[in-house]
């Protein structure tokens, strides 16, 4: 019974403290606003994506292009949000993006231009050198 009422609680904080979830509407608004740019969907419970978070934003920075950070929706403590600040970031809630691998892995990220999303998402974690290596090929 103690578990049960303790999970209840966490699932509880979070949603209350979450921003809103990102939607397909969301999605469709964004890509519409910025011409070229990075997804990238994070799990506070895997540390490489915490690692990625501001190593992908900078590249992405560099780079020019929008940077989307995604959460988890199963993320559900809020002390693991407040790790870096995640508080600030939407929970994953598209269909489009759920279809196109988005939870298969954490980290995972996909490229987008001219308001199209560009195959799946791309599993795992690349080292700072091997992102920014990536968004210029893609982006050239």
């Amino acid at each position: 019974m103690r578990l049960i009422f303790f999970l209840m609680c966490a699932f509880s904080t979070y949603s209350a403290s979450a921003k809103s979830s990102f939607t397909d509407k969301d999605l469709s608004s964004y890509l519409k606003h910025h011409s070229k740019g990075v997804i990238f969907v994070l799990s506070p419970h895997m540390y490489l994506s915490l690692k990625a978070l501001p190593e992908y934003k900078s590249a992405a920075t560099k780079a020019k292009v929008a940077f989307l950070p995604l959460l988890d929706p199963v993320t559900n403590t809020k002390e693991n949000m407040l790790k870096v600040d995640l508080h600030k970031i939407e929970i994953l809630n598209s269909e489009i993006l759920i279809k196109k691998n988005a939870l298969l892995h954490f980290p995972s990220y996909i490229f987008f231009k001219n308001g199209q999303l560009q195959g799946s998402f791309n599993p795992g974690y690349d080292s700072p050198e091997k992102f920014q290596h990536r968004l210029k090929e893609y982006f050239k």
